[in-house]
């Protein structure tokens, strides 16, 4: 199967219902496919270089169609909820490289009509949240009050806008003297 252009682009060979196992070129479509945020075209390409986008795009949502392929993105997902879910040491260390640069995010940039990916650091915003997060699951920064009490006790619990405004109110009461 060729492109416009004359390129060779693999053909999806048609399996055997008795086969269960997918192709290679498959398997690496469906990882690519998975490891690229689900852009099928991006990943057919990337799995069979020199294809042109347009039969990468028409290959790919073939493929996807395809019931093993669906089949094996199903695990693909079901073992990723598996693998991936982070221990709490694991999320600190991973928020923690997020403040410090050590995890970058994948982008993609547009050069002279060209789609390139770059790995770039957080925003500012994604840093900031991280740390909230990381304060948060450590305790820090809380207005937790830990009160043993024997008996009753009546609370009057007024959030720091009211607190700031009574202090205020009675600094200025206090100034008119």
């Amino acid at each position: 199967m060729t492109d416009k252009q004359g390129t060779r682009c693999p053909a999806i060979k048609p399996t055997k219902k008795k086969d269960e196992k997918l192709l290679p070129m498959h398997e690496e479509f469906c990882l690519e496919y998975f490891d690229n945020g689900f852009n099928g075209k991006r990943a057919y390409m990337k799995a069979n270089p020199g294809c042109s986008e347009k039969s990468a795009e028409a290959s790919a949502s073939r493929l996807l169609r395809k019931d093993k392929v669906q089949k094996y993105l199903k695990q693909l997902r079901e073992g990723l909820r598996k693998d991936k879910v982070l221990s709490i040491e694991g999320r600190r260390e991973w928020l923690s490289g997020v403040i410090t640069d050590e995890v970058k995010e994948k982008a993609t940039k547009y050069i002279d009509n060209e789609e390139v990916e770059i790995e770039r650091s957080a925003s500012l915003y994604t840093k900031q949240r991280s740390l909230e997060i990381l304060n948060k699951m450590d305790g820090v920064g809380t207005d937790n009050v830990n009160v043993n009490v024997n008996g009753t006790i009546d609370l009057d619990v007024k959030d720091k806008e009211t607190l700031a405004r009574e202090y205020m109110d009675r600094l200025l009461k206090e100034e008119n003297k």
